[in-house]
């Protein structure tokens, strides 16, 4: 059995607010093997990002991890030191952030940026730095990657500047990408053209990723397994297949009805809206807006459980009604 990669169990972030203590990640837990691509998808507000930002501990006050441990080839990242986490980031696990215009450095050329990121990590000559820029560069298809070594950030265009996301976060091969709504603001040309790449440099550099996104389509096109989040939780999880053809959970159920198949196809939203992390309801949190909500799911909150074997679903009232036996 290959060993994870990347193994999450019982995370638990919490923020402080005037209302008290408000979980935006709340007991999640999966895998990831090496090569292999797990997407997380859910509404705004569902914990997605707070997920990947917890993976490398960018949690800011009044925000924390409370809870959980975070293995990385068998280590916890929630016991190195700040300076251990430094080394940690940019070179073992990396992040392709959805602003990128704001994550991008505004005055120092691509190519600089890039650079630093080899020197820090792997102390690089600026020589052996500026050749493997250019080759990094070529590596994510970016044209003229010389020419483009010399410009800034608002000098390229959108396509172009998450294409130099891409390769400031490939440039030390780390183990694990992190892919935070990278297409979300990209026309669907573009958006095709990034996702046709990601699928290649995983190939190619044996990639395992974490790809966050609001977007089912997308989901479907890169992944191989996939969490469903709502308000802080893991509701759903198992793999692509499975989830599309015999979804067990009424969110993500949902979810999929949301998308039209065809152009003609009346638009299906989903009643209600997300609920406030700090005034969530009772029981289920999902149950105010749940078509097969019984009078026990205002009173308890359903577990995650595997209902059947990979499939894991956190629903009083799944498809699938008897639960996979458990170990003794």
């Amino acid at each position: 059995m290959v060993q994870p990669l990347l193994e999450v169990k019982d995370l638990t972030t919490e923020f402080v607010s005037p209302r008290g203590i408000v979980k935006a990640v709340d007991n999640l837990s999966f895998t990831i093997a090496p090569g292999e691509t797990l997407g997380i998808v859910g509404e705004s507000g569902s914990g997605k990002s707070a997920t990947a930002l917890s993976l490398l501990r960018l949690i800011a006050p009044p925000g924390r991890i409370s809870a959980g441990t975070l293995l990385f080839e068998g280590e916890d990242l929630l016991r190195k030191s700040e300076r251990e986490m430094r080394d940690v980031r940019g070179k073992s696990i990396a992040m392709v952030f959805q602003q990128v215009m704001t994550a991008l450095d505004p005055v120092h050329r691509v190519g600089e940026q890039i650079m630093d990121v080899l020197r820090v990590h792997l102390r690089m000559s600026p020589q052996q730095a500026r050749e493997r820029a250019i080759e990094i560069l070529g590596a994510v298809r970016m044209p003229s990657p010389e020419q483009v070594m010399r410009r800034f950030p608002h000098e390229l265009s959108g396509g172009m500047r998450q294409r130099a996301m891409i390769a400031i976060a490939l440039a030390c091969r780390p183990k694990l990408l992190i892919a935070d709504e990278i297409t979300t603001a990209l026309d669907v040309t573009v958006q095709a053209q990034i996702l046709d790449l990601l699928d290649d440099i995983r190939r190619e550099f044996n990639l395992a990723m974490l790809f966050i996104s609001h977007d089912l389509a997308v989901i479907a096109r890169v992944c191989d397994r996939i969490g469903v989040m709502y308000a802080g939780r893991m509701v759903e999880y198992t793999d692509k297949y499975r989830l599309f053809e015999t979804n067990m959970h009424p969110y993500t159920n949902a979810l999929l009805e949301a998308v039209p198949r065809r152009k003609e196809d009346e638009l299906r939203p989903i009643a209600g809206s997300v609920p406030e992390l700090s005034s969530l309801p009772s029981g289920c949190s999902f149950h105010p807006r749940c078509s097969r909500m019984e009078p026990s799911c205002t009173r308890e909150a359903p577990q995650l459980r595997e209902w059947e074997p990979d499939h894991w679903a956190a629903c009083h009232f799944p498809r699938q009604s008897v639960p996979v036996a458990q170990p003794a």
